[in-house]
């Protein structure tokens, strides 16, 4: 941190962004930069500390090639007001009054009182809007695509009217007919979800900067997705082959 001392001194604090793009394998701290101070003018100045890299506009801003810090005495200068980030778990309210009053008592003023997750959400909410309708799309894509299991699984269960008919009057149960449709539906899914499970963390990646909070490769949505499209395969071939296994095989055999 600087000190009162600083101010009349070329130093300036760097982060460690900083340090690993420009200063990599270098001791920051015994290093000196130049900082400008005019057009195509530059000062130099000692490095006197490295502190960790922080966002400054929003939370999925892009990387920089990082930040220097130097030493102003009166916040003013720099054509910004100070900003403080108060950890409490008190109150809000109170602190603000207690935040008020100590202000008063040194001749200042508090502009402005936000939490910080009132910050963080404002600073993602053109991502959130844009969030939500990849996520309602994503929603009506997988109904959509639920739809089409079930459809498609069932008129392929029903194209085996004459077998399932043929297997019935040889003596097997209604039971083994659903159990054996049901795995060839999840046999002939599997190979589609695989698919589609690569395909979803190969777009994943290209939207990671567009991820907040989860990752490309977010398990629980990829697990509530195989849950779902199993069992819409399991429904959509049981209740063809229950239908086909309550009729008679001569019956079955005659309509064919």
């Amino acid at each position: 941190m600087f000190a009162e001392r600083d101010a009349d001194l070329p130093v300036v604090v760097v982060d460690e962004r900083y340090v690993s793009r420009h200063l990599a394998g270098r001791d920051p701290l015994q290093t000196t930069i130049g900082v400008p101070v005019a057009d195509d003018a530059y000062q130099p100045a000692r490095i006197i500390g490295v502190v960790p890299t922080v966002k400054h506009l929003a939370l999925d801003e892009a990387e920089g090639m990082g930040t220097v810090f130097r030493y102003s005495a009166v916040p003013a200068e720099t054509g910004r007001l100070p900003r403080f980030i108060l950890f409490d778990a008190g109150d809000p309210a109170a602190l603000r009054m207690r935040l008020d009053e100590l202000a008063l008592r040194h001749g200042l003023r508090l502009v402005r009182f936000d939490r910080l997750s009132d910050w963080l959400r404002a600073s993602l909410s053109d991502r959130m809007r844009l969030t939500g309708l990849l996520v309602a799309m994503a929603v009506v894509g997988l109904l959509l695509a639920s739809m089409g299991l079930f459809a498609l699984v069932q008129y392929t269960v029903r194209g085996r009217r004459r077998e399932l008919a043929l297997r019935m009057a040889l003596g097997a149960r209604s039971s083994d007919l659903s159990r054996r449709v049901s795995v060839d539906a999840v046999s002939a899914l599997l190979p589609g979800l695989l698919l589609g499970l690569v395909a979803a963390v190969l777009v994943g990646e290209v939207l990671a900067a567009r991820l907040h909070g989860i990752g490309p490769r977010d398990p629980l949505t990829l697990v509530l997705v195989v849950a779902l499209l199993v069992p819409v395969a399991l429904l959509s071939a049981w209740l063809p082959a229950r239908r086909i296994a309550a009729i008679a095989p001569t019956e079955a055999l005659a309509d064919d």
